[in-house]
């Protein structure tokens, strides 16, 4: 079952964290305190938003995202990226409906339910959630 985050799930959300990142192709040996910090930075992004994936009441997987500003984007990631999202070139209609950027930040699963579709079907209802925004959407991912 994929559904929304709720303020419970962050604990379980942490432990999925940091089995994925100690295994290929990052194998990070990742302490409870950076863990807690990681997701604390996430958490304060503007626009967090996060969804999971459950099964038999234990959360499985997660995928969070944030909608970020052009001037944190700028702060986050510098120049290039900040004035691509700002070009009209891109779509002269961003002028009179501002772009919205949709940064979709980690998707995760534990791996002892990794090859069942899990991240497929995150990433399928998380691009539905945005899809509610109903102006123009940039959408930035690692996923």
């Amino acid at each position: 079952m994929i559904r929304k985050f709720r303020e419970d799930d962050s604990k379980g959300i942490q432990v999925i964290y940091r089995v994925a990142f100690s295994g290929q192709p990052w194998y990070e040996t990742l302490p409870e305190e950076e863990i807690v910090r990681r997701w604390g930075i996430c958490r304060a992004k503007s626009g967090f938003d996060c969804l999971v994936a459950e099964e038999k009441g234990e959360i499985i997987g997660a995928t969070w995202w944030n909608t970020p500003t052009i001037d944190e984007l700028r702060q986050e990631r510098g120049n290039i990226l900040a004035d691509f999202a700002r070009d009209p070139r891109l779509a002269p209609q961003w002028e009179c409906h501002p772009i919205t950027i949709v940064w979709f930040r980690e998707i995760i699963v534990a791996p002892s339910a990794q090859r069942r579709g899990i991240a497929h079907n995150l990433k399928k209802n998380a691009l539905e959630a945005v899809r509610y925004l109903l102006k123009p959407i940039l959408i930035l991912t690692r996923m």
